[in-house]
Order: structure tokens, then sequence, then C-alpha cells
């Protein structure tokens, strides 16, 4: 994504393993695991454009639902480029991409809630369909909970104003594709998140889409 026309300020992303095998250890309190075989998944961003004054927010979340593999992200410009979305969004089943496209919409269901460190709102759940196969695939997340909710500065959360933040919701997802032998429907759980760079009211928790 570039942000001038000499196409010399830009944001980038990769992502070399969207669901791979996992060998290692982690380290907690002293206390270190062994996995074997675990689930992973890889991205890089690169680029020498400040997220704040560029971009306003966005929606991120990758799942494994049974044989299918989701990654997307909804990304919102600020004023001074236009408000503009850009969407990334991938399915695949086994290791067949199934669908790599720019094109989906990203919407809010249910009631909306307010996170407690930065006051940026989350709703209940999301409705995300892409068209595919002259139908649509729909990916649909439910039960959406905090796991977390951090501030991207050292401002301090006030009784009216969100801050530039960063929350992580975990949920439950169903996935529905409409493929050539007939419709396919799998669900699983979903770590998504959704980050804020701009200090807005909160009377405005419901202002990503």
């Amino acid at each position: 994504m570039y942000f001038d026309e000499a196409l010399t300020v830009f944001n980038a992303h990769v992502v070399p393993a969207p669901r791979a095998v996992v060998n290692g250890t982690i380290q907690i309190a002293g206390e270190t695991i062994a996995i074997e075989d675990g689930h992973g998944y890889h991205d890089h961003n690169w680029g020498n454009a400040g997220i704040e004054g560029v971009l306003k927010a966005w929606h991120w979340g990758r799942a494994e639902c049974g044989d299918f593999t989701l990654n997307f992200s909804y990304i919102f410009h600020d004023a001074d480029y236009g408000n503009k979305v850009v969407c990334k969004f991938m399915l695949a089943k086994d290791s067949e991409i199934l669908l790599s496209t720019g094109e989906f919409e990203d919407s809010f269901v249910g009631e909306i809630h307010v996170g407690p460190q930065s006051g940026n709102g989350w709703p209940d759940g999301f409705l995300i369909e892409a068209p595919y196969n002259g139908d649509m695939i729909r990916i649909e997340i439910s039960g959406n909970h905090l796991l977390s909710d951090a501030l991207n500065s050292d401002q301090q959360p006030d009784d009216e104003t969100a801050r530039p933040g960063y929350i992580r919701l975990g949920g439950n997802i169903r996935v529905t594709v409409p493929l050539a032998g007939g419709t396919e429907v799998a669900t699983g759980n979903i770590i998504h998140e959704m980050s804020f760079s701009e200090s807005i009211p909160k009377a405005e928790a419901n202002w990503l889409l």
C-alpha cells in the first residue's frame, strides 16, 4: 500500500505460512513446554509509513475450521487518504487456495461493548461475505469475548474519549462455502483483533464499520 505518488512511502504485508506445522519449545515462568506437530501461522509486515497518520483502524483474523484455512484483514485509512478501505481475504481447503481477493464485506453483528483500557468498541460478532462460485462465502463470527485491551500510546483513557488501542477477541466461527459439489459448512474457534490509531469520542464506539 503506497501513500505517495512517487511510490516511496509504503506499508507491506506477506503471509508465508498461513497454516503450518510447528515444532519447538515455549518457556513460561521457568517451565519449558515442548510443542510437537502444533498448528502455527506466520506473517510479516514492513515499510516506512507509520501507522498513525495513515491507518485509522483494522479488523484482522485467521482461523482453521476443519479442512478450511482463513486469513483476512479489513483496513481503514484516515481522512487524508479518503477513508479508503483495503481488504485482503484468503480461504483455502486443504492445500488448495479457493479464493484470494481484495473484495469482501465485513460488518458488525449485535451489541457494541467498550474495552476498559482503550475505550474502543467491539461487537458481539461479525459477518464477512465474499462473492464466490456464483454465490457467497459466509464467515459468521459470534460469541466475541475480550482477551486483551491495550493502549498504543502513553495517553491515558478518560470518561469521554477512546484512545489509540489494540483489542484482541476470542470467538466462535462458522464458515459456509458454496463449492461445485455442494455447500460445505465448518465450525471452529477464532482469535482476531481490532486496532485503532486515532482518539475518538466513546459515543462513536461502533465507528469502524
